[in-house]
């Protein structure tokens, strides 16, 4: 099943969220599909997890991937395993729950 994966900046409660979307190619306008939000691991869109959403939609699922760091990293932010693992930890330590219930609803 051919896949189109776009960014999409969605409206949040403190400010725009930036997600990695992907979803099934239809030759049918009004075609609907199963949802899926996949959050990311501390490094936020790395290339493994674009290429599990990637996975995912291939199989018929529309797969939204929001920033987790969106209240104090700068949109598109990904870290790097290596390079940006103390980062990764402290900018984890900072999300809050009902932050992230927040995204989830918007």
């Amino acid at each position: 099943m051919q896949v189109r994966t776009e960014l999409v900046d969605v409206k949040g409660p403190v400010g725009d969220i930036r997600c990695l979307v992907a979803k099934p190619v239809s030759k049918v306008s009004t075609a609907r599909y199963p949802a899926i939000v996949a959050w990311s691991d501390i490094f936020q869109h790395t290339g493994p997890l674009a290429r599990a959403v990637q996975r995912l939609a291939g199989h018929g699922f529309v797969v939204v991937a929001p920033e987790i760091y969106n209240r104090f990293e700068p949109a598109g932010t990904v870290l790097d395993f290596e390079k940006d693992r103390a980062r990764a930890i402290a900018d984890a330590d900072m999300v809050d729950l009902a932050g992230l219930d927040a995204d989830t609803q918007a």
